[in-house]
C-alpha cells in the first residue's frame, strides 16, 4: 500500500492507475508500522510524509503470526 501510494502518487493525472488494497487479516495493521488505516478520504489518498516508503516491518510482531513449520522464516 505505502510503495503503490507513492508511485501513483508520481503519475500526473493519476485517476485510474490506483488500487486500493487494505490490511487482510486484521492483524497486517499489527505487523506493519506506520500505515494509515484512513488514507482515502473524499476520493483524494494522503501520502505519507515518513522517511521512505513511510513504514516499518515488525520482524518480531510478524513471527507471532507464524504457523509452526514456518517458526524459522525470519532466521
Amino acid at each position: 500500500m505505502a510503495a503503490l501510494t507513492h508511485v501513483c502518487s508520481t503519475i500526473p493525472q493519476n485517476y485510474i492507475a490506483y488500487e486500493y488494497p487494505f490490511g487482510d487479516p486484521e492483524w497486517w495493521y499489527d505487523i506493519v508500522e506506520g500505515l494509515l488505516e484512513i488514507f482515502l478520504l473524499n476520493g483524494l489518498v494522503k501520502v505519507w510524509d515518513a522517511p521512505g516508503i513511510g513504514v516499518t516491518f515488525n520482524i518480531n510482531k510478524a513471527s507471532e503470526y507464524l504457523s509452526e513449520a514456518d517458526k524459522d522464516f525470519f532466521m
